[in-house]
């Protein structure tokens, strides 16, 4: 049965790829025959070539069968739509309301309702669906849902909404990905679905569990926005930040295969860099992490106030003291008219009540647009004046001219005399104006961005008894010190002076609970929705980043104007190796969610003692190699802190010379085996890890502790191998592990 359904399917397969090559030698044809000078229809045309020809190299994934008014559909889905005389689709792109069904569509009844946006629902009635996995357009396997049928494949009653099939089994098993984010269109589950086709108007905060696919939604989501909201969506509209460099970089490969590439993605310091170019030698938290991993003291002050919402608060209620302040010192224009003999005055009460008027535009612009009206009346008053004596100059020329004969010597030295007086008159009434004015304009009250946050910082380090010297530094050397904490409390003045311009339709962060609920706010406010994908359980930048996402939906989106979604089940690594992680989460004590795992058996989490340290060595040595020999490519020896990753790569550099050291964030992974440290690892995944040391000393059963040996076992996908020496971590009690062999003495800096 199984082998006849494979050969139809691959009949019908070759069936398709007769009729791309027809759809895409129509389109050649109309290019070659074409009389017209028509660009535009020209460009298109080729785009579809181009589409179509990569498209053919592996047309479609998935099958949808319906059945409506007794007549029976069947709708291919692939990763691009293909479609004959452009407009009659062959193929489905997953991106479309078909693509839809297939995701939604999970057995039971069969019944699926598809919202296909400005209030159109459609009801269809799905006989089955089939995952289909093809490679080098040969059908391998297959996977079908049929309704009305309770499928056996479900995992548990606390899961009955998922379906592991077959092909996703497959697809997760495959050591020879090119990628290490899988074909993620293909592997798209029911939860992940949800989540990408929110509307583009909700903001929504998902907190996932490690290899839940975070990072595949957050892609995926971009692209389906893309094609779902064409009309009004473009690529300039949405934003992707990711944690650091080294991540997106990570990322690039699977950016074409989503239509995505021209989509911007920087971190959250690059972007604050684009907006406020002095911020460009800030140090990022990762860099301080690792200063307190091998015991240096963070500096404290108040920077963990900075990162709050309370910190915003306070800045607002500064900006009002501030506010209050300038009204306060705001005098009126007063200047003296020496011909009237009298003060010619523009109350201080009408220049606020001018500033009053201008109500909510940018501080900066308000104060400045305060003192042009101050400028433009000074103007008025200039222009009123010299028509005043133009007109008495021409008076006293119509007077004393009378009766003076015509081209006479004393008419003209009369006029001469008199003309010359009002010129004089009219420059002593400009010098004096214009000096008067400047005087004003010199003293009206400035505003600028460093030397407001300074006076911020200066009266918060005064409450906090920590800035008696603060106050003496220059504005030059403040702004020198900044540290990664003054970025966002910098960002929100921007706006607060220039304007709170919406730079995007849409925002997509990964990895959001690293940043602050403070930097969360400034992106909010640059953006008209945003979606957040991250998991409390890998912050580990201390007090920088979140522990609840509670606090960001109080705080930041006022409890109602975003939607909390949650994605229990990793489907990155093996059972054995979730377990392992469960265990570290079990054995901390902390309050975090547990993984359900997808439920896909492997290979037994090895875990071995060392007692004499350069074993470890030739330890490591053979796991990679016994790792190579199963088929796994990617591996990756994961050490806590890069003090220790330096040491283990240098000595084991004379025996593996193609291995790729890691350091910075800013690194792009070039090599199948790398040592790096743990907390550059977050938001990668590996074939295989290896653990050089998870003893008691490297990990304990502090917070950040847990964090790092949890993000650090959930990077492996099939294959993790432990090692430690002297005592296990606590946090690992209650896993086997294998006996030790013999001692030894020596420099075990790789420890």
């Amino acid at each position: 049965m199984k082998n006849s359904i494979i050969k139809e399917e691959q009949i019908t397969l070759d069936s398709k790829l007769v009729e791309i090559d027809e759809i895409i030698g129509a389109l050649s044809n109309e290019l070659k025959n074409s009389s017209s000078k028509d660009i535009t229809l020209e460009r298109t045309n080729r785009d579809f070539i181009a589409k179509y020809s990569d498209a053919k190299k592996n047309p479609y994934f998935a099958r949808v069968d319906t059945y409506e008014d007794g007549k029976k559909e069947t709708f291919y889905i692939g990763h691009t739509s293909i479609a004959k005389d452009k407009n009659e689709d062959i193929i489905y792109s997953w991106k479309s309301s078909i693509g839809d069904l297939f995701y939604e569509f999970n057995g039971g009844a069969g019944e699926v309702i598809i919202n296909r946006g400005y209030g159109e629902r459609y009801t269809f009635n799905v006989v089955f669906k089939r995952s289909l996995r093809i490679e080098k357009l040969k059908v391998k396997s297959y996977t079908d849902v049929i309704s009305q049928i309770a499928s056996n494949k479900v995992k548990s009653e606390q899961q009955n909404d998922f379906l592991f099939d077959d092909v996703l089994l497959e697809l997760l098993n495959d050591r020879g990905n090119k990628t290490q984010l899988k074909d993620i269109i293909m592997t798209i589950q029911k939860e992940q679905n949800d989540i990408i086709r929110q509307p583009l108007n909700t903001s929504i905060i998902v907190q996932g569990v490690a290899g839940s696919g975070k990072s595949s939604i957050a892609l995926s989501r971009i692209s389906y926005l893309l094609t779902r909201y064409k009309e009004r969506l473009n690529t300039e509209d949405l934003l992707i930040i990711g944690p650091n460099k080294m991540f997106l970089s990570y990322i690039q490969d699977v950016l074409p295969t989503l239509e995505i590439e021209d989509i911007s993605q920087l971190t959250f310091m690059s972007l604050a860099v684009s907006i406020i170019k002095e911020l460009k030698n800030v140090k990022e938290p990762i860099n301080l992490l690792d200063d307190y991993l091998i015991g240096e003291k963070m500096e404290h002050d108040f920077y963990i106030e900075k990162t709050t919402i309370h910190f915003k608060n306070k800045i607002d209620l500064y900006l009002e003291e501030f506010e209050k302040q300038f009204l306060e010192e705001i005098k009126g224009f007063e200047y003296y008219d020496p011909y009237n003999q009298c003060f010619v005055t523009l109350s201080k009460e009408e220049i606020i009540s001018k500033y009053n008027q201008l109500g909510y535009i940018p501080l900066e612009k308000k104060y400045s647009n305060t003192l042009k009206f101050v400028e433009r009346w000074v103007d008025e008053f200039l222009d009123h004046k010299q028509k005043e004596l133009k007109e008495e100059f021409d008076n006293i020329i119509k007077v004393v001219l009378t009766g003076l004969p015509a081209g006479s010597s004393l008419r003209t030295q009369v006029f001469n005399s008199v003309e010359k007086a009002y010129t004089h008159k009219i420059k002593m009434l400009r010098e004096a104006l214009n000096l008067s004015w400047k005087t004003y304009a010199k003293e009206w009250p400035k505003i600028e961005l460093f030397s407001l946050y300074k006076s911020i910082i200066d009266l918060e380090m005064a409450e906090h008894s920590e800035g008696a010297t603060e106050k003496n530094i220059s504005l030059n050397a403040f702004k020198k010190n900044f540290k990664y904490e003054d970025v966002a409390p910098l960002m929100y003045l921007h706006t607060i002076l220039n304007g709170n311009n919406k730079l995007y339709q849409h925002i997509v962060i990964d990895e959001a609970q690293d940043l602050s609920p403070f930097q969360i706010y400034v992106l909010k406010e640059l953006c008209h929705s945003m979606s957040l994908l991250g998991d409390v359980t890998q912050s580990i930048y201390l007090d920088q980043g979140l522990k609840d996402w509670n606090v960001i939906i109080k705080e930041v989106f006022n409890e109602n104007k975003v939607n909390l979604m949650e994605m229990n089940t990793s489907y990155r690594s093996t059972n054995q190796i979730m377990e392992s992680a469960n265990l570290i989460l079990k054995n901390s004590k902390l309050d975090f969610p547990e993984i359900f795992p997808i439920g896909r058996t492997g290979i037994k989490v090895a875990v071995s003692k060392i007692i004499n340290p350069p074993d470890l060595l030739e330890n490591i040595i053979e796991s990679i190699k016994e790792i190579q020999n199963r088929g796994y490519k990617k591996i990756a020896v994961i050490h806590k802190d890069l003090k220790k990753s330096i040491s283990l790569h240098k000595h084991l550099l004379d025996q593996i010379s193609s291995l790729q050291l890691v350091t910075s964030p800013d690194e792009s992974i070039l090599k199948d085996v790398i040592v790096i440290p743990s907390y550059l690892t977050k938001g990668l995944e590996f074939d295989a890890v290896i653990l050089p040391n998870a003893n008691k000393l490297n990990f304990s059963l502090s917070e950040l502790d847990t964090k790092l040996l949890f993000v650090s076992i959930t990077r492996a996908q099939h294959y993790l191998k432990i090692f430690y020496h002297e005592e296990l971590s606590p946090l690992l009690n209650g896993i086997e592990y294998e006996e030790p062999v013999m001692i030894d003495n020596g420099d075990y800096s790789y420890l």
